[in-house]
């Protein structure tokens, strides 16, 4: 007889990719592809936006796609979502581009998260789990301080008249 031996489950496990998450997660990609065309062509005085979009794209793609990959082949394993959210955060902070003052808002805000969700994904590399305490607490106080400086930024008047957080009428 033939056995064949099943992922054991963890409390770490990462669901299974089902069809319909994957379709959503294309669909969404393809929008967010999209929307960094449109953003950069549109943004007011961003320099070159054929490049920066297509630069843009060249992170989104490899990443979301091989992320679904990744999570397909091993769904036992969280680096393929993990490497889809690395994809969707670049996207993210491309909102800043924006000349609809809250969405620009939500992509400053954002700024800083592209690079720490890379190093996540890299200090994850290959499990998709951080290993030690260190590693999980260095990601944790990395996140805190992305999204707390740019916070503190916004609130101290950055970014300019977009941004609808401010609480300074002059930039510090």
């Amino acid at each position: 007889t033939m056995v064949t031996s099943q992922p054991q489950l963890t409390s770490g496990h990462v669901s299974s990719l089902s069809a319909t998450v994957m379709w959503g997660v294309v669909g969404a990609a393809v929008m967010a592809m999209c929307a960094v065309i449109v953003l950069a062509f549109s943004a007011d005085g961003l320099p070159e936006p054929g490049l920066r979009a297509g630069l843009t794209l060249w992170v989104i793609v490899p990443y979301v796609g091989a992320g679904l990959s990744a999570w397909r082949r091993r769904p036992d394993s969280g680096l393929g979502p993990l490497m889809v959210a690395a994809g969707f955060a670049t996207f993210l902070s491309v909102l800043s581009w924006s000349s609809v003052s809250a969405v620009a808002s939500i992509g400053f805000l954002f700024d800083f998260v592209p690079p720490v969700v890379f190093v996540h994904l890299f200090l994850a590399f290959p499990s998709g789990r951080l290993a030690s305490p260190l590693d999980r607490w260095l990601v944790v106080a990395a996140y805190v301080v992305s999204v707390g400086v740019s916070f503190a930024r916004m609130l101290l008047g950055a970014y300019g008249e977009a941004n609808v957080v401010s609480m300074v009428a002059k930039p510090v």
